[in-house]
């Protein structure tokens, strides 16, 4: 079957970009010399190609004119929101040139916004508008459209396998969030941003990813850089409505480890670059190459960050829950009390078997995680049955947790920790470590308790296949009755 793309001439590359990011929300996913700029999420391919004004596109043809021209071929694009997709064009300097209109055939799916032109950005092969005619996707509210149980399906077997091919890279990517972020539970959060947002991109890069690696920290770093701006953002704004601070500003803190400081003192540029310089101990070019910047900037990152790392300053506390909200819920365990359990946990919680899966809401929690948690994993092979769970509670960097010990072959060990966030007295978000490797370790140490652990997923026959569980006394199968839902 053939493969579609799109090429787009445009008299202005630059300004191409823009309008294309600007009113239907395309990035950037490579640059192709100085004239090509090849677009991600449209679906297909997309690529401007910088073509000037009055050139012309073979011998012979006319020239190009972006004032505006029509050929039988011309481009349409979906939207859910047609009247917010138009408002955008428009902000982003298209220009309407017809009223939405409804169309005889199938009007409640087929609704275009006439023609949407604009100066920035033509088509080679004749569209009069820059994306062509915009049109609603589908019909009714977003609630009326569900995902195909297929395609989920499919997605889990190929996330199984992702996350199977990348274990190698696994510890080098956490020990590189683990120095960015300076905290456990940051550290693991990223890592498994990285691992989603570097999943999701894939379907839209089309060129082959030499150096998996680099590819990955490339994504960390920019995922960080991402969350640390988002939270610049989030404190300039609560920050715009306190009164200034009473009194003389309080004295700077003691000298904290390098980690700590790394966090403290530095923007994440200049901390992302001195982590691949000193712990990975890449030249300037495979840091520029990783940061997509180049050596000459790297150099000043590091001289910068070298000179902001010699005044410290304390990092904030990270939110706890309360110890006693996590004895209630180890009683309620060892009580095989799935009712006692389930009132500790909020209407809408989230539970996150963490880098698995995510169950959103108490009753999918009854049905999934926390119903194993009481009765087990009958579904699994007697190899892996353990012959005796303990669960008992710990504090690892001021977070009280609860800590899950099997033993296996007469010999205990850690096997999974979870970590609460509070709401009211309640579980508000569940999170599972069990399949986070470098964090159960560093829980492990920290405790001084012996962990066993080394899977980056649940157990599985094979990626996307799954045990069925054995059929229930009074017959049937048990809620979350594969091992889905670990």
């Amino acid at each position: 079957m053939a493969a579609l793309l799109v090429n787009i001439d445009v008299p202005d590359l630059e300004r191409g970009v823009a309008f294309y990011g600007a009113a239907l929300g395309l990035a950037v996913a490579r640059r192709l010399g100085d004239g090509v700029v090849e677009l991600a999420g449209a679906g297909v391919p997309v690529y401007l190609l910088a073509k000037p004004a009055g050139s012309a596109p073979a011998p012979g043809a006319a020239l190009r004119d972006y004032g505006r021209h029509w050929t039988p071929v011309h481009l349409d694009l979906a939207v859910e929101d047609l009247e917010a997709a138009v408002a955008r064009a428009v902000a982003a300097g298209a220009r309407p040139e017809g009223p939405v209109q409804e169309s005889p055939a199938r009007p409640e799916r087929h609704r275009s916004a006439g023609d949407v032109s604009s100066g920035p950005a033509r088509s080679s092969c004749g569209v009069r508008n820059p994306a062509g005619k915009i049109e609603r996707r589908g019909g009714g509210s977003m609630g009326d459209h569900e995902i195909p149980d297929t395609l989920r399906d499919e997605l889990r077997a190929a996330w199984q396998r992702y996350v199977d091919l990348l274990a190698p890279l696994r510890p080098d990517l956490h020990r590189y969030c683990r120095r960015l972020t300076g905290s456990l539970w940051d550290a693991e959060d990223l890592a498994q941003d990285t691992l989603l947002r570097a999943f999701a991109t894939l379907g839209s890069v089309h060129h082959r990813i030499e150096n998996p690696r680099a590819y990955l920290l490339r994504v960390a770093s920019n995922t960080w850089i991402d969350t640390v701006r988002r939270r610049g953002g989030e404190v300039a704004a609560l920050a715009a409505g306190l009164p200034a601070p009473a009194g003389p500003e309080a004295a700077p803190g003691a000298v904290r480890d390098a980690g700590a400081t790394l966090i403290q003192r530095l923007a994440p540029q200049e901390r992302a670059a001195i982590v691949l310089k000193d712990v990975f101990e890449l030249t300037l070019e495979e840091i520029a190459a990783v940061l997509g910047t180049t050596a000459g900037a790297v150099k000043s990152a590091l001289h910068r960050g070298r000179t902001r790392l010699r005044e410290p300053e304390a990092p904030a506390a990270r939110p706890a829950p309360s110890l006693a909200l996590v004895e209630r819920f180890i009683a309620a365990w060892r009580a095989s009390d799935l009712p006692g359990l389930l009132a500790l946990v909020v209407e809408d919680a989230a539970v996150e078997n963490v880098g698995c899966g995510v169950e959103l809401g108490r009753e999918a929690g009854g049905q999934g995680f926390l119903y194993k948690a009481v009765h087990g994993h009958p579904e699994w092979p007697a190899a892996l049955q353990p012959e005796a769970v303990r669960v008992d509670a710990g504090v690892v960097e001021g977070v009280p947790l609860v800590l899950c010990f099997a033993t296996r072959q007469g010999r205990e060990a850690l096997e999974q920790v979870l970590r609460f966030d509070e709401l009211d007295g309640q579980v508000a978000r569940l999170r599972a470590y069990a399949f986070c490797p470098e964090t159960m370790r560093e829980v492990g140490s920290a405790l001084g308790l012996p962990v066993r652990t080394g899977l980056y997923r649940f157990p599985t026959p094979a990626p996307g296949k799954y045990w069925e569980s054995p059929p229930a006394p009074g017959g049937g199968a048990p809620p979350g009755a594969s091992s889905r839902a670990s």
